[in-house]
């Protein structure tokens, strides 16, 4: 009899893990958003959310496949169900039905404007701007949450490029998105008249998102993503595509720019005479990224200023009418003293708007352009040390006026 009982209870289990319901995820990307999810050369999805719904498949014991869709209908094909996990910061329009697995990834949103316009740096800029967006995204659903505060005229269009296209021909005052979703449009539609102006606005959570009526997934999901951080491979993911929160991620883009402007210098030396038209078809390929790299350039809190010989400003990353600074003109007498002795300085100023600043300079081993001036503003590390400093002052007072009522009674 316990035999038989045996058999049947294996029997039972084998018929329930047969007609056990299956665990598959049904990923929906879109296919360009480095370095979170986007198709390479071959097709081939890759990036961090990539990576992870990788991983999370595998602890989870699911199978996964990935559908690509154009950006603005995602979170559409999540609601009608044509997909059951996405990537996405919270909206509004998905609070009904959408439930998210907790990640510590943050996306910024920033303020971008085209060159012959002036600089816009924080939300008091858009006041009574027309700003162009895209529509079913958190930058548009931030805008209308202030839009009545600001007067605030909103023009959104359903995908990022149609977006970046109208407003690179004029239309709208401001543009608001990710520095990632911009960078990789512009380069891809040939875009090179928009920059970021100003700081990041708008933090939020991005990570994955799946529908409320798919909770045993979800549930599954989430214990995957709980093992993968529990053993590390989640870091390790983020690791590998060098994450820096609330930093841009495409900095890592510097190196590489300015590597191939290297070597297409020194082979334009060299075989000018030669490959005469193939070096003009190359010098055009890096129009995109010399755009890039001034985007970035841009975004630095950091004056960078270069000097040439003559003491004059040959490059800068500073807007001359807009963007707060200290005066380059007030520190002439240390740059004509630093390019004839050759060596660089050091030191702090006040500027006429009370601000603190530390100016500091390198001389460059350069025939034209000499010294390199990099301005600091410090003001709220000078606040921050004069508070920590009276604080510790008024403790000592209290500690000896405690001592000394203490010695009197």
């Amino acid at each position: 009899m316990k035999s038989l009982a045996y058999i049947l209870i294996i029997i039972l289990c084998i018929v329930r893990y047969a007609y056990a319901e299956k665990c598959n995820i049904i990923y929906g990307m879109y296919y360009s958003y480095d370095p979170y999810e986007w198709l390479n050369d071959k097709n081939i999805p890759q990036g961090i959310n990539i990576d992870l719904l990788k991983a999370i498949s595998k602890a989870a014991d699911c199978s996964y496949e990935v559908k690509t869709m154009p950006y603005g209908k995602n979170l559409e094909s999540l609601e009608s169900g044509e997909v059951n996990m996405l990537s996405i910061s919270p909206i509004s329009r998905g609070d009904n039905f959408t439930i998210a697995i907790p990640t510590s990834m943050v996306i910024y949103r920033y303020i971008f404007t085209r060159k012959n316009s002036p600089f816009i740096q924080n939300l008091d800029g858009l006041r009574n701007k027309t700003i162009v967006t895209v529509y079913d995204t958190y930058s548009y659903s931030m805008l209308i949450s202030i839009a009545d505060d600001y007067n605030i005229n909103i023009i959104n269009y359903q995908t990022p490029s149609q977006a970046i296209k109208k407003f690179s021909e004029g239309e709208g005052d401001a543009f608001i998105s990710t520095l990632e979703l911009v960078s990789n449009s512009a380069i891809e539609m040939g875009v090179t008249n928009i920059r970021s102006s100003g700081f990041p606005i708008f933090p939020a959570v991005y990570g994955f998102t799946m529908h409320k009526k798919n909770m045993a997934l979800y549930e599954k999901v989430l214990d995957g993503m709980e093992k993968i951080k529990q053993s590390g491979e989640y870091y390790e993911i983020m690791k590998k595509w060098q994450i820096r929160h609330a930093s841009p991620s495409w900095y890592r883009h510097i190196p590489i720019v300015l590597g191939i402007l290297i070597v297409a210098s020194i082979f334009i030396l060299i075989w000018n005479k030669m490959l005469h038209v193939q070096v003009h078809k190359k010098t055009e390929s890096l129009v995109n990224l010399s755009a890039l790299f001034q985007m970035v350039m841009d975004c630095l809190p950091e004056c960078i200023y270069l000097i040439n010989t003559k003491g004059n400003v040959s490059w800068t990353n500073v807007n001359s009418l807009n963007k707060t600074k200290y005066p380059i003109d007030d520190i002439k007498k240390e740059i004509t003293a630093a390019l004839e002795l050759n060596i660089g300085f050091d030191f702090t100023r006040l500027s006429k708007d009370a601000r603190t600043w530390k100016i500091t300079s390198v001389i460059l081993p350069n025939n034209e352009n000499r010294l390199l001036v990099i301005m600091f503003d410090i003001t709220e590390n000078i606040k921050l040390r004069d508070e920590a400093l009276m604080s510790a002052r008024l403790a000592a007072i209290g500690e000896m006026a405690a001592t000394m009522a203490h010695e009197i009674n």
